[in-house]
């Protein structure tokens, strides 16, 4: 949000938005307030208020209102990297139950709004890779049945574009086993 106050006599004005090796907003307005969603990068900005009274001066062929503007305000946007999230479990060797139903649990990361998790069989397993898409820092995932197998987690900024940013991905290897040829884990 950007906020000003007109100098004295002054009613409507211009604001300008200018971002660095980008584009120039200017908007007419009466209003002291400029709501914007920016992206990530450097800026600058400054108010014109435009003197009453129908005042113009001529300007490189054309008539223009005569304004008085503000100094020019610099500022930075910079995204703050998400932290990578800690696998608490499974880990190692992991009984699973006849329905092949597995939770994952890892530590929740702040800033976090979701997490992306996948789970990929290895070479000797005979399942197909497994991603998705959640707000909590736990899933429970139906896996391909016993075999070893590689999980990872990401934390997400944003569950609706999770491309847009993401953390490094914490990594475990584990080898699910069926629960009458292991001991039972817990």
């Amino acid at each position: 949000t950007f906020l000003w106050k007109w100098a004295k006599g002054i009613s409507q004005g211009e604001f300008e938005l200018v971002k660095e090796k980008g584009t120039t907003e200017i908007l007419v307005l009466t209003k002291t307030e400029v709501k914007k969603d920016l992206a990530p990068g450097s800026y600058r900005w400054r108010v014109s208020g435009i003197l009453p009274g129908g005042s113009t001066k001529f300007v490189k062929g054309h008539w223009e209102d005569v304004k008085i503007a503000s100094e020019w305000n610099a500022f930075r946007i910079q995204t703050k990297e998400l932290a990578t999230p800690d696998i608490v479990s499974p880990t190692g060797t992991y009984a699973i139950g006849d329905d092949n139903r597995v939770r994952f649990v890892w530590e929740a990361v702040d800033d976090a709004k979701g997490y992306e998790l996948e789970i990929v069989p290895d070479a000797n397993t005979a399942a197909l890779p497994t991603q998705v898409i959640i707000q909590e820092s736990s899933a429970e995932v139906v896996v391909g049945g016993p075999g070893g197998y590689t999980w990872k987690v990401r934390a997400l900024a944003s569950v609706e574009e999770p491309e847009k940013r993401k953390s490094n991905a914490s990594e475990a290897q584990v080898v699910f086993d069926d629960p009458w040829t292991s001991p039972i884990r817990m």
